[in-house]
């Protein structure tokens, strides 16, 4: 398949900038509990299939433009809903800057209200297509209703959390973090987090690509609502029980599911992919060698090789 080069996108960001705008439909969905979600939708002319895509931890659908602009050539539609507290969704922490979340659970039903409101009315089976943090919550979605999506594609999937401290350390800390947060009533920067703070790209550990990684944050620089700093005591707290309970619902997974996963990744645990993948009786797993967190904003190398695998699976 062809996709975008990063000379193409170099040269053509400011087109499909345009094209996004003139195109994909955005719109606000209003969730149960009164917290208003931002999502974007893009179906092409005579579209027979359709990708729902669950962002990671700090994105938006913005940041996908060009991969909405990629499978609309394709014929394919794209779903995406910014999860709460991040993108153009609303923030439900009082400091905006914090990745702060009670319960993992919140954003799965935002996912389940998005699916039978915005894309079921569309597209039956649609496939799902996660990156990161929307990996867990796409699988939590998934494991409630198995019978929603034909498959599932997980890209650098967060199943499991690389502390900064020894475990044991990490979770003293932890506790004593949810107490603070609990005496303050307010949410707390987990240890060495902090507000968003754009890091140069010499520095980063999300992708090899220059070009990429400064459209990236250009489209901050431009979208300042998107900005979105460190995780909360609460969110970490609320990530390791989600991740508890995906692996124990692992065996009973039996959708088809791809992991692919980033060889050199220094944010999620890739051993921990490997395991609970190997738990669910119809997945595979495979690694991109040498490749960063960002496989989808990698050098083209890397890119190309997962977004193939991504196609080739779906579409076998």
């Amino acid at each position: 398949m062809n996709w975008l080069t990063e000379q193409e996108l170099s040269t053509e960001q400011a087109n499909i900038s345009q094209w996004f705008t003139e195109h994909v439909q955005q719109d606000i969905l209003c969730t149960q509990d009164g917290v208003n979600l931002a999502y974007a939708f893009h179906i092409p002319q005579n579209a027979k299939r359709a990708i729902v895509l669950s962002a990671g931890r700090v994105e938006s659908y913005l940041k996908y433009d060009a991969l909405f602009f990629e499978l609309a050539q394709q014929g394919i539609a794209v779903f995406s809903c910014d999860h709460r507290g991040q993108g153009l969704s609303q923030r439900i922490s009082s400091d905006p800057m914090q990745g702060h979340i009670l319960d993992f659970a919140s954003y799965r039903d935002d996912m389940r209200q998005f699916m039978q409101e915005v894309v079921l009315p569309h597209f039956d089976k649609p496939w799902l297509l996660c990156h990161s943090m929307g990996s867990a919550i796409g699988l939590m979605l998934v494991q409630q209703y198995p019978d929603w999506f034909a498959k599932v594609a997980l890209t650098a999937p967060m199943l499991g959390l690389k502390a900064p401290l020894p475990k044991w350390l990490a979770n003293l800390v932890l506790s004593f973090g949810l107490m603070g947060s609990n005496l303050l009533q307010k949410p707390l920067y987990f240890i060495g987090q902090k507000e968003y703070q754009p890091e140069p790209f010499a520095s980063n550990k999300l992708t090899h690509s220059e070009i990429r990684y400064n459209l990236f944050r250009l489209q901050q620089q431009t979208h300042p609502d998107i900005q979105l700093g460190g995780v909360t005591y609460a969110w970490v707290a609320a990530a390791l029980q989600a991740l508890y309970t995906i692996e124990k619902q692992a065996p009973h997974t039996t959708i088809p599911v791809l992991c692919v996963s980033a060889g050199a990744d220094k944010i999620v645990d890739n051993n921990a992919q490997e395991r609970i993948v190997k738990l669910m009786p119809n997945a595979q797993w495979q690694s991109i060698d040498g490749a960063f967190h960002e496989l989808m904003f990698e050098v083209d190398s890397y890119r190309n090789a997962t977004l193939d695998a991504v196609m080739t699976f779906f579409e076998e």
